[in-house]
Protein backbone atom coordinates (compact mmCIF):
# COMPACT_ATOMS: atom_id res chain seq x y z
CA UNK A 1 0.00 0.00 0.00
CA UNK A 2 2.96 2.74 0.35
CA UNK A 3 3.27 3.35 -2.63
CA UNK A 4 -0.39 4.91 -3.16
CA UNK A 5 -0.24 6.73 0.35
CA UNK A 6 0.83 9.98 -0.95
CA UNK A 7 -2.67 9.86 -2.45
CA UNK A 8 -4.10 10.59 0.83
CA UNK A 9 -1.69 13.08 2.27
CA UNK A 10 -3.68 16.46 1.61
CA UNK A 11 -6.19 15.04 4.13
CA UNK A 12 -3.89 14.43 6.61
CA UNK A 13 -2.54 16.33 9.81
CA UNK A 14 -1.24 13.60 12.12
CA UNK A 15 0.00 10.21 11.23
CA UNK A 16 0.62 7.20 13.04
CA UNK A 17 3.75 5.17 11.51
CA UNK A 18 3.51 1.47 13.03
CA UNK A 19 6.58 -0.41 13.17
CA UNK A 20 6.48 -4.28 13.67
CA UNK A 21 9.72 -4.71 15.98
CA UNK A 22 8.93 -8.44 16.12
CA UNK A 23 10.37 -8.86 12.75
CA UNK A 24 14.01 -7.33 12.81
CA UNK A 25 13.46 -9.32 8.79
CA UNK A 26 11.17 -6.29 7.97
CA UNK A 27 12.93 -3.67 9.47
CA UNK A 28 14.79 -2.19 6.90
CA UNK A 29 11.85 -2.00 4.78
CA UNK A 30 9.86 0.06 7.51
CA UNK A 31 12.80 2.59 7.92
CA UNK A 32 12.91 3.46 3.93
CA UNK A 33 9.35 3.58 4.01
CA UNK A 34 9.17 5.92 6.97
CA UNK A 35 11.62 8.14 5.56
CA UNK A 36 9.75 8.61 2.13
CA UNK A 37 6.75 9.53 4.36
CA UNK A 38 8.64 11.91 6.21
CA UNK A 39 9.96 14.15 3.19
CA UNK A 40 6.62 14.07 1.70
CA UNK A 41 6.62 18.22 1.20
CA UNK A 42 2.56 17.41 1.98
CA UNK A 43 3.06 15.88 5.74
CA UNK A 44 5.58 18.52 6.30
CA UNK A 45 3.21 20.31 8.71
CA UNK A 46 1.69 17.29 10.63
CA UNK A 47 2.38 15.50 13.72
CA UNK A 48 4.08 12.10 13.63
CA UNK A 49 3.20 9.07 16.21
CA UNK A 50 5.82 6.43 15.47
CA UNK A 51 4.30 2.95 17.23
CA UNK A 52 6.78 0.42 18.09
CA UNK A 53 4.64 -2.31 18.31
CA UNK A 54 4.83 -6.31 19.58
CA UNK A 55 7.12 -5.43 22.10
CA UNK A 56 5.61 -8.40 23.85
CA UNK A 57 6.93 -10.36 21.26
CA UNK A 58 9.77 -12.84 21.97
CA UNK A 59 12.11 -11.89 18.73
CA UNK A 60 11.21 -8.24 19.73
CA UNK A 61 14.16 -5.89 19.51
CA UNK A 62 14.93 -3.83 22.51
CA UNK A 63 14.44 0.25 22.23
CA UNK A 64 18.42 0.84 22.13
CA UNK A 65 18.59 -1.73 19.62
CA UNK A 66 16.28 -0.34 17.32
CA UNK A 67 17.26 3.30 18.14
CA UNK A 68 21.02 2.51 17.29
CA UNK A 69 19.97 0.56 14.04
CA UNK A 70 17.85 2.85 12.48
CA UNK A 71 19.23 5.85 13.87
CA UNK A 72 15.79 7.40 15.50
CA UNK A 73 17.68 10.12 16.62
CA UNK A 74 18.97 11.08 13.84
CA UNK A 75 15.61 10.64 11.88
CA UNK A 76 13.67 12.90 14.53
CA UNK A 77 16.69 15.61 14.38
CA UNK A 78 16.30 15.91 11.02
CA UNK A 79 12.34 15.62 10.36
CA UNK A 80 10.48 18.73 9.79
CA UNK A 81 7.63 17.50 11.68
CA UNK A 82 7.35 17.22 15.28
CA UNK A 83 8.04 13.04 15.74
CA UNK A 84 6.95 10.63 18.89
CA UNK A 85 7.69 7.18 19.89
CA UNK A 86 5.97 5.10 22.02
CA UNK A 87 6.24 0.99 22.73
CA UNK A 88 3.12 -0.60 22.50
CA UNK A 89 1.80 -4.17 22.11
CA UNK A 90 -1.34 -4.14 20.57
CA UNK A 91 -2.08 -7.49 21.17
CA UNK A 92 -2.18 -7.12 24.97
CA UNK A 93 -3.00 -3.55 24.98
CA UNK A 94 0.05 -2.09 26.81
CA UNK A 95 0.65 1.67 25.77
CA UNK A 96 -2.50 2.24 24.27
CA UNK A 97 -3.96 4.54 26.50
CA UNK A 98 -0.58 6.99 25.63
CA UNK A 99 -1.38 5.83 22.16
CA UNK A 100 -5.22 7.74 22.69
CA UNK A 101 -3.83 10.26 24.72
CA UNK A 102 -1.47 11.11 21.88
CA UNK A 103 -4.58 10.90 19.44
CA UNK A 104 -6.79 13.04 21.54
CA UNK A 105 -3.71 16.00 22.06
CA UNK A 106 -2.89 15.99 18.26
CA UNK A 107 -6.41 16.19 16.83
CA UNK A 108 -6.94 18.53 14.23
CA UNK A 109 -10.28 19.10 12.72
CA UNK A 110 -10.46 19.34 8.86
CA UNK A 111 -11.64 23.33 7.54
Amino acid sequence: MGPIWHNYYKEVSSLMFMIDIGNPCQLAAACIQLLTVLSHEQLHNTTVLILLNKIDSPCAMKRVELDSLIRMDEIIKHAKQPITVMEISAREGEGLDEVIKWLGDNYKPST
